[in-house]
């Protein structure tokens, strides 16, 4: 019994017993100090050269550079001209319907293999040599690109003019027969005594009978169409209506009678229905000359520009980059308003969805004809800041704009240009063949769609009219946001009648978008806002509700047209022998019109350049100094500190994890640098396995365990590096992440520890700042290992 007894008291002291390795466990907080080696940092130091002739040589190559970039770039400009004017001539012969217009025609952008320039030699005749021969490449691919296209463009108006001729042939025929068949039957109603209403005959013939005048496409549609309705005259009264008995001519006259009626209402409805997509184009026309006349012209600012054209010498006009050459490129030295591209990018897509070219939707609103020589530039250049444009010819190249605009958009009877365009062409066809729904997208889209697009243009990037401010400069000119208030002490400070002319209106410093006032001044431009042409944000909406508005009424009216399109097919349909039994079905003769002859297949034709091959800039001369001129007595300092958790599994294995922040001064000690100093700040997250050599763990009665510990660490650390530069007059900040080996040995007494170790970053990563003339390169690898000590303290 003393024996079990024994036992059980054992057991319970085992169960009780404390692990003498927990006493090891704990939260930790260490902070310390870190030094490493030299090679951290390597560096680079140039300063211009002051050799006369090497400077020299570089002017003359840079002024080399400029003559064959404005070369090249005018030979780009040329040849996008040249292929839009083939391709505008190409739409002129012949077009399917609008829903596969562009489709056929757009292509791919040819490219080109950019040569290699790292071979060029020094010297200036080589580098002219270069360059003529870049010129001369490019000039010969652009060149290649129009011939083909001539060529392309020629072959087809050959064959369409074949197909053409035949089908005007069969027209004039099918004419001839129409007109025959109207006197046969006509002789027949007065022979009757009965009314006769000639047939009219289809459009466009209905308007125009001279043959010569139409287009292929219209004389294909006027000969399928003709075709149709002297066929189905044909099955009603036979080849000579007189040779029907009295009653058969009586009733085949009075059908004839009904379907005339029914095709004049058709006609009427298509009418109407292309009547109401011209008048809802007319209204954004409209809307856009009020703009133009109200603050272009500045009749809202209580000014009057036309009156003072050579006030108007400079400004911004980029936006008809966008619209004439569909791109948001620097061809006239432009910049544009963020979000411009992400813009532009979504309104071609919208184009392409909807099978239709950039060109023809902004050809609803301008002629683009009459605009394809307008002036573009951005708001500098009146001042000659811009690459091969003097000062007085962008002076003069923006009054030459602001006339033209005023004596087009301007104009009291400006509406836009939709009637002028083959789109509206396109879609009188829809509607004369039938096809409403692509009338019917076509509105839909227009409404949703490209005017909203179109606003959106003129919101990023509206044109701005401006006036020079004589003896301005910079910062220096009048306010930018300018008051009644300041009136007399600007005009007195700048003397100038066009300042006089801004100021006297009592709507100066009224808000422009953008941040602009009227008369407020530009030190960009070194110039005043007398006005713009485009949108604010808030303007947009009003005349988007007005077309929603109006576009119900549009639906309506094709949908009328379809409805009457159909009556009059479905009254064609039916013949008058199954509800006429007197009726006696005529002999058919063979059918007297042939079928139009196709056109031929179109030709693609890409409007892009080939893109501007990669040019070699040259170099200003520089001195250099290397690595080892600047990499003297470099090394780094730093501090760190250390919070986490450490536990054991027995009294001599354990782990811990812990977050870490570091900071090091890393000191050059090289007097021609203008590094000023290098700091870099280090986060992260590591953990280490901990092995104990001794462990001598003592636990009193009272108190703290007593520990003596001696061992060794071994983990990973992953960390991030911020390093802040500063230089003379700049200051830079790159970032890099790591992974740190660490390892070392440490000395435990009851709860501090102290700990000597290293981290060796794996990754091999290499960031590089550069600040004017020097360049950093920050090594952060196994070379720039730092030993660190550590003093720690238990909790």
């Amino acid at each position: 019994m003393k024996q079990l007894g024994l036992i059980y008291f054992l057991c319970f002291l085992i169960a009780h017993a404390h692990p003498y390795s927990s006493y090891l466990d704990g939260a930790f907080f260490s902070f310390g100090m870190d030094a490493g080696g030299g090679n951290v940092l390597e560096s680079s130091h140039t300063e211009p050269s002051s050799d006369i002739q090497k400077i020299n040589a570089y002017h003359e190559e840079l002024k080399d550079y400029q003559n064959a970039m404005n070369t090249l770039q005018a030979n780009k400009t040329q040849t996008m001209q040249t292929l839009q004017t083939l391709l505008e001539d190409l739409q002129n012969l012949n077009l399917p319907s609008s829903a596969s217009l562009i489709e056929q025609i757009q292509t791919a952008i040819r490219t080109q293999n950019i040569e290699s320039v790292s071979s060029i030699a020094d010297g200036v005749a080589a580098y002219q040599q270069y360059l003529n021969k870049t010129i001369s490449t490019y000039e010969s691919q652009n060149q290649a690109l129009v011939t083909q296209a001539q060529q392309e463009i020629a072959q087809y108006k050959k064959e369409l003019s074949e197909s053409n001729s035949q089908n005007k042939q069969a027209l004039e025929n099918a004419i001839n027969t129409f007109n025959s068949f109207n006197s046969q039957i006509a002789s027949a109603a007065q022979a009757l005594g009965i009314s006769y209403t000639p047939l009219s005959l289809p459009a466009p013939l209905n308007s125009n009978s001279n043959i010569s005048s139409l287009t292929p496409q219209q004389a294909n549609a006027a000969l399928q169409t003709l075709a149709s309705e002297v066929n189905q005259i044909a099955s009603i009264v036979g080849g000579d209506i007189s040779k029907l008995g009295q009653a058969s001519q009586k009733i085949a006259i009075d059908y004839l009678n009904n379907a005339n009626t029914l095709k004049n209402a058709k006609t009427s409805a298509v009418t109407n229905a292309l009547n109401q997509i011209v008048d809802i184009t007319k209204i954004v026309g409209h809307a856009f000359h009020n703009q133009w006349v109200n603050f272009a012209n500045g009749q809202t600012f209580f000014l009057n520009n036309s009156a003072h054209v050579p006030y108007i010498n400079a400004g911004d006009t980029c936006v008809f980059d966008i619209i004439l050459n569909n791109t948001a490129s620097n061809i006239h030295s432009c910049g544009y308003q963020g979000g411009t591209t992400q813009d532009l990018e979504s309104f071609q897509e919208a184009a392409k969805k909807a099978g239709v070219s950039m060109s023809e939707i902004w050809g609803t609103l301008f002629n683009l004809d009459k605009l394809k020589d307008v002036w573009i530039s951005p708001s500098d250049c009146a001042k000659g800041g811009c690459s091969g444009v003097s000062a007085q010819e962008a002076q003069q190249g923006m009054q030459n704009f602001f006339n033209l605009m005023n004596g087009y958009v301007g104009a009291a009877n400006f509406v836009g240009n939709f009637t002028n365009t083959k789109l509206y062409s396109s879609i009188d066809n829809d509607l004369l063949t039938g096809d409403f729904s692509a009338a019917t997208n076509f509105v839909d889209a227009y409404v949703k769609t490209f005017v909203p697009d179109m606003l959106q243009t003129f919101v990023d990037n509206p044109i701005w009219l401006m006036s020079l401010v004589p003896g301005a400069s910079g910062y220096n000119g009048p306010p930018a946001t300018p008051s009644a208030s300041q009136k007399n002490e600007v005009v007195s400070k700048w003397n100038s009648p066009n300042v006089k002319y801004c100021y006297d209106s009592p709507a100066i410093g009224l808000d422009f978008s953008q941040g602009y006032a009227v008369c407020g001044y530009n030190w960009w431009a070194q110039a005043m806002f007398m006005g713009y042409f485009g949108y604010l944000s808030n303007q947009t909406g009003a005349l988007e509700s007005t077309l929603s508005a109006q576009l119900p009424t549009v639906t309506s009216a094709i949908t009328a047209a379809s409805n009457a399109t159909n009556a009059y097919n479905d009254f064609k349909a039916k013949n008058p022998q199954p509800s006429n039994p007197a009726y006696k079905v005529p002999t058919l003769p063979n059918p007297p019109i042939p079928k139009p002859v196709p056109a031929p297949p179109i030709p693609k034709i890409s409007t892009n350049a080939t893109p501007l091959p990669a040019v070699n800039k040259p170099q200003p001369p520089l001195l250099t100094f290397t690595t080892k001129n600047l990499q003297k007595n470099s090394m780094q300092l730093g501090l760190q500190a250390q919070g986490g958790y450490q536990k054991y599994f027995n009294s001599f294995i354990g782990m811990s994890y812990y977050g870490y922040f570091g900071f090091r001064y890393l000191y050059m000690g090289v007097d021609s640098n203008s590094l000023t100093d290098l700091n870099r700040y280090s986060l992260g997250i590591g953990g280490n396995l901990l092995f104990n050599l001794y462990s001598k763990i003592k636990k009193p009665k009272v108190g703290r365990a007593k520990i003596q510990a001696y061992g060794l660490f071994a983990g990973l650390l992953g960390i991030v590096n911020f390093w802040n530069a500063n230089f003379i007059g700049d200051s830079l900040i790159r970032h890099n992440a790591n992974l740190d080996a660490t390892f070392g040995f440490s000395i435990r007494v009851d709860k501090f520890k102290w700990s000597l170790g290293t981290h060796i970053p794996i990754i091999d990563d290499v960031r590089t700042m550069r600040s004017g003339g020097n360049s950093l390169k920050l090594m952060d690898n196994y070379k720039s290992a730092d030993l660190f000590m550590n003093f720690t303290t238990f909790f």
